[in-house]
């Protein structure tokens, strides 16, 4: 339904189903009334505003391409509040809107990169290196934890 939407100038005309007359709504209250209240519609408005594909999108936040699928689905997981600023960060969305839709709806235009490299980090993760970090990505806290356990995280346990 939302194909059929034309939007002119300051007011955007909805075709009505049975052959009648358009129905004109402004562009504010379309927002507020079937964008703003729906997470899952909001994540895909970023994504759509940056002019980008979900695979694109999930390279750039670091991601699988099913991840952000999930959080434009009806029934599908929410961002966390990490990957909703890399998102906001990344599509120009303000914060606030996307996480709540309330709030300026666009803060920024979309920047190309979420962050620069931090300092004192110049080489390219290597393959492994990569590999490695999309793994660790994808464990639960728990796991994390039992992971780094595992391998010794510098000092992070108690000592005896």
């Amino acid at each position: 339904m939302l194909e059929s939407l034309t939007i002119h100038q300051s007011q955007c005309y909805w075709p009505h189903s049975h052959g009648g007359p358009a129905i004109s709504v402004s562009p504010l209250s379309f927002h507020a009334n079937t964008v703003s209240n729906k997470l899952y519609l909001r994540v895909r408005q970023a994504r759509e505003h940056a002019d980008l594909t979900q695979e694109q999108l999930a390279a750039e936040l670091s991601l699988t391409r099913s991840a952000i699928a999930q959080w434009e689905m009806v029934d599908g997981t929410s961002p966390s509040v990490d990957n909703m600023i890399a998102l906001a960060l990344r599509t120009g969305m303000g914060f606030e809107f996307l996480a709540t839709g309330r709030g300026p709806m666009f803060v920024d235009d979309p920047r190309p990169r979420v962050a620069e490299d931090g300092p004192g980090y110049s080489h390219e993760l290597t393959e492994q290196q990569r590999r490695l970090l999309e793994r660790f990505d994808g464990l639960s806290p728990r796991q994390r934890t039992g992971l780094l356990d595992l391998i010794g995280d510098g000092g992070k346990r108690k000592r005896r």
